[in-house]
């Protein structure tokens, strides 16, 4: 059920809402809440937990990721959605495939807005490489989880899951791909 959608429904009324889902905005922050929300999990049990962060370091990193993931959060879900295509994955592929497409999405996109965060903070350089090496190790770790969240979000807000959206209506144009 679409809880963020029924709050905002009660709240500003269904026309309203309706004008405001079908904007740019909404999209946007969206995916912003997802990525700060999932990487302030993950990234506080990476930076305290394993790359030996003091607790400084990691409230700079967590306050400098907030600001990239608001910012390249929608970037991230638009990121994730053309692999999905150029890949011709959808929510029907095999799971390894999405798991596959999720790990690579993840990688790509969180490893140099992770490289940001921990500049802004002034992480020591033994410090990036450490945190850089398990974000790109745990990526298969984290990557189908984070599209999996990211689904999820979409759904509780009304939004559409574009990639498959999208695919399967160019996918099946023509009914001999079937």
């Amino acid at each position: 059920m679409p809880i963020v959608k029924k709050s905002l429904e009660k709240l500003l009324g269904e026309e309203r809402f309706e004008k405001i889902k079908n904007s740019k905005t909404y999209n946007f922050i969206a995916e912003a809440y997802t990525l700060n929300t999932f990487s302030f999990v993950a990234g506080t049990l990476i930076e305290l937990g394993i790359s030996g962060m003091d607790s400084g370091e990691w409230g700079r990193t967590r306050t400098a990721g907030l600001i990239t993931n608001t910012i390249f959060g929608r970037l991230c879900g638009k990121w994730r959605n053309y692999l999905y295509k150029k890949t011709n994955t959808n929510d029907n592929s095999p799971w390894f495939r999405r798991y596959l497409v999720d790990s690579l999405s993840f990688a790509t996109s969180q490893l140099p807005i992770y490289w940001i965060n921990m500049t802004l903070a002034r992480a020591e350089v033994d410090e990036k490489l450490i945190s850089s090496f398990i974000v790109l190790s745990v990526a298969g770790v984290l990557g189908k989880p984070y599209g999996w969240y990211l689904d999820k979000v979409r759904k509780s807000w009304d939004l559409p899951i574009e990639y498959a959206k999208k695919y399967k209506k160019d996918k099946f144009k023509n009914t001999e791909d079937l």
